[in-house]
């Protein structure tokens, strides 16, 4: 028995583009989707065309999870301290609870910078900050 081959696709999200591999499913039928880039984007179709939508649509909410909370906790010494518990180490002090958001924001940056540095593609900046990217 022949194993069917993967198929490689680029998608479109509001966040870029991502590669994607589509997987024909045996036991089930249609394709099983994985983004390789982003963890945890993993989806399923009866189609291809439906793998494509459906792993859209994880991409999308992967990183409207991603990048929807920020947490605050006050010290016993009166400072802030803001995380983002989706991207894992960024979090920071302040000494009001906006200066460890703008803080928090900072660091929050560099993290995504470095993910892009090394391969993710665009990630939602916009979502984050609450206004919008320039697109051509």
């Amino acid at each position: 028995m022949k194993k069917a081959e993967k198929k490689l696709a680029t998608v479109r999200t509001q966040y870029g583009l991502f590669q994607c591999v589509f997987e024909p499913e045996p036991d089930m039928g249609g394709y099983t989707a994985v983004a390789p880039k982003v963890r945890g984007a993993v989806s399923w179709g009866s189609t291809l065309a439906e793998a494509k939508r459906m792993i859209v649509e994880a991409i999308e909410g992967v990183y409207k999870t991603k990048m929807s909370a920020v947490e605050f906790e006050r010290e016993d010494d009166g400072r802030w301290i803001a995380e983002i518990p989706t991207l894992p180490g960024v979090m920071a002090y302040g000494a009001t609870k906006q200066d460890a958001l703008r803080n928090v924001y900072a660091i929050a940056l560099r993290t995504l910078a470095e993910e892009v540095e090394q391969g993710a593609s665009l990630t939602p900046f916009s979502h984050f900050f609450g206004y919008e990217m320039a697109h051509r």
